[in-house]
């Protein structure tokens, strides 16, 4: 009889056993493997994040609007060209003043931070690129065609990343980077916590 106990018994005690470890390591007891950033982030890492997601507030609130309010101007007409080249131009100083504020970072305290500006720092580039390529082709696109440049800059700047946003340039192995980013105001820490 006793046989047919002893699987039964001994699953109980390793389970038991298990549990005990288990309670223990989430007590913060011996667990050698608990890193004081279990605590939570760092908060020289929380301010670098937050002043990182703090670069596009240099951009101007409106910067889409010239692009919006001609994009419904159907069909365009020749007065709207230089409309047209000066919100590219605009646009395109919007986007060298966010790179600027992105390279007056201080160096991160982990080296994914930097990896992350570099990031959006090519990503602003890459826009300007096309912001270019678009008043490069603004002065002889047909008067009735500048619609479409229209809608493709305003594409390009409203696609601009806010505060918010910028935490999709961490890599998903950035744990650090992410857990600081909801501790940092400027990410939308204050939002979803108020």
């Amino acid at each position: 009889m006793f046989r047919r106990w002893l699987p039964l018994l001994l699953v109980v005690c390793v389970s038991s056993a298990c549990a005990g470890d288990e309670t223990e390591e989430s007590d913060g007891g011996s667990d050698p493997s608990a890193s004081p950033s279990d605590a939570g982030p760092d908060s020289e890492l929380v301010a670098w994040v937050d002043g990182f997601c703090a670069v596009p507030e240099v951009m101007p609130d409106l910067l889409s609007y010239s692009f919006a309010a001609m994009a419904h101007s159907n069909p365009t007409v020749e007065e709207d060209r230089q409309p047209l080249l000066d919100a590219l131009a605009e646009a395109d100083q919007a986007l060298a003043d966010l790179d600027e504020a992105a390279a007056a970072l201080l160096p991160a305290p982990v080296p994914a931070g930097d990896e992350a500006v570099e990031r959006y720092r090519t990503d602003m580039d890459e826009r300007r690129t096309e912001l270019a390529e678009y008043a490069e082709n603004a002065p002889t696109y047909a008067a009735e065609d500048l619609g479409g440049l229209y809608i493709l800059g305003g594409l390009t700047v409203t696609e601009l990343p806010i505060s918010s946003d910028m935490p999709s340039y961490f890599a998903e192995e950035d744990a650090e980077l992410v857990a600081a980013s909801e501790d940092a105001t400027n990410c939308g820490a204050a939002e979803d916590g108020g």
